[in-house]
């Protein structure tokens, strides 16, 4: 013989009711929609791992034209592509540093050159808050530039990397 309330013990244990299924698929659908795409795709980190490589790079460059010590001056220029895709320094022997050949790009001292390049699979572009050229002088200042001299890292979203006039790079 069965206990007399066997039957509404299994009534209250059938399963979830409509309405607790409606809201679970709801739900599910909401984060499929939006979550799951941010977790497996990586376009948000681009821009700011190329404005650390950026800023990794101009405080060499920095560092280069400040150690500048032999007889005989290196021009280094920072300068943007004209693509938009490669930010990289340019090295040439001069008689005077301050006062580079803007022409030469390619024409750069073995070992000195050194640039951030964007992969063909990433839509990031740099730019630049002035005319796309300039270098540092021997107490590590920007010259060529309006201070504060910016440069643009554009994907996404745009980030900012800021060269105050006397010297100090940082992200902004």
């Amino acid at each position: 013989m069965r206990p007399k309330n066997f039957h509404s013990k299994l009534k209250k244990s059938r399963g979830f009711t409509l309405i607790e299924l409606i809201v679970t698929i709801i739900i599910l659908g909401i984060l499929s929609v939006t979550v799951v795409p941010r977790m497996f795709a990586s376009n948000g980190f681009e821009p700011y791992a190329y404005r650390t490589e950026v800023i990794s790079t101009l405080r060499n460059i920095q560092l280069r034209a400040m150690q500048q010590t032999d007889d005989t001056p290196i021009c280094r220029q920072v300068k943007i592509s004209s693509d938009k895709k490669i930010l990289g320094l340019l090295a040439t022997k001069t008689a005077n540093p301050n006062n580079c050949d803007t022409s030469q790009w390619f024409d750069a001292v073995p070992g000195e050159t050194t640039s951030v390049k964007v992969d063909d699979d990433h839509s990031i572009t740099f730019s630049y808050s002035d005319t796309g050229v300039f270098s540092f002088d021997q107490m590590g200042r920007p010259v060529g530039c309006a201070a504060p001299c910016e440069i643009y890292i554009e994907g996404e979203e745009t980030l900012t990397i800021t060269i105050e006039a006397e010297g100090y790079i940082h992200a902004s």
